[in-house]
């Protein structure tokens, strides 16, 4: 069992406000919380970090009370880390770290296939030599949009948890506007609601097409991140 089972169980109390954390928890044995009693002592951080080689953040997420995990700072690795801060917290941090754009945190749920009522939109009405492909293995899922047997747009699963999938969307520059993006989100949704799970969606608060889509397809708001970067010595 690993030594951070109860941490599990605590976050998983309030699931959709931790999804990327609970799935890294199960997944990555290099995440950390520091210090390791920091639910007992009232706060402290919950370090994910990036993956070797990819383009990702190395994350910090605050838990409990910001008083205590500014004490608790020192303890993160010496490294380029961005903090997530819950926004009651956030001047605790503004005057020592640079403020980054704020993450805003989408939910969305349907009713399973079978018992939908709305009809999907037609492929032929977003251009009419478009092509989906999927793929499915358990809870896991992608979609993607080909025209000439070249990707236009993808959405894929990144983290799951028992209740819920969070996604990441891309459509390329040239196909925006389009509503590609529309329709892979309400595919997505239609999916994770056929495996019992609501969707989430995680948006930068200054991507303005982001936040626009999340609307669009019905999805809504209920949660939003101070994010602050701390920068290593090295």
């Amino acid at each position: 069992m690993s030594k951070y089972a109860d941490l599990r169980l605590l976050l998983l109390e309030n699931e959709r406000c931790y999804v990327d954390e609970i799935h890294r928890l199960d997944q990555d044995p290099k995440v950390m919380l520091l210090p390791e009693n920091a639910i007992e002592q009232g706060g402290g951080w919950l370090y994910l970090p990036a993956e070797a080689g990819s383009c990702d953040w190395s994350l910090a997420r605050l838990l409990g009370q910001g008083s205590v995990a500014v004490k608790a700072l020192p303890l993160l690795p010496d490294a380029e880390i961005n903090l997530l801060v819950p926004e009651k917290f956030a001047d605790l941090f503004a005057g020592d770290h640079a403020a980054q754009s704020s993450l805003l945190y989408f939910e969305g749920r349907t009713v399973p296939a079978p018992e939908r009522q709305s009809a999907q939109v037609d492929l032929s009405s977003l251009h009419p030599e478009l092509q989906l492909q999927s793929r499915r293995s358990g809870a896991d899922f992608a979609f993607y949009l080909l025209l000439e047997g070249q990707i236009q747009g993808y959405i894929k699963a990144i983290h799951l948890t028992p209740s819920h999938v969070e996604v990441y969307i891309e459509v390329q520059p040239a196909m925006r506007q389009r509503g590609f993006g529309e329709y892979l989100l309400r595919e997505a949704l239609a999916e994770a609601a056929n495996t019992g799970r609501s969707l989430v969606y995680t948006v930068d608060a200054e991507n303005a097409a982001s936040l626009s889509l999340a609307r669009k397809a019905g999805l809504q708001q209920f949660m939003q991140l101070a994010r602050f970067l701390r920068q290593g010595s090295r």
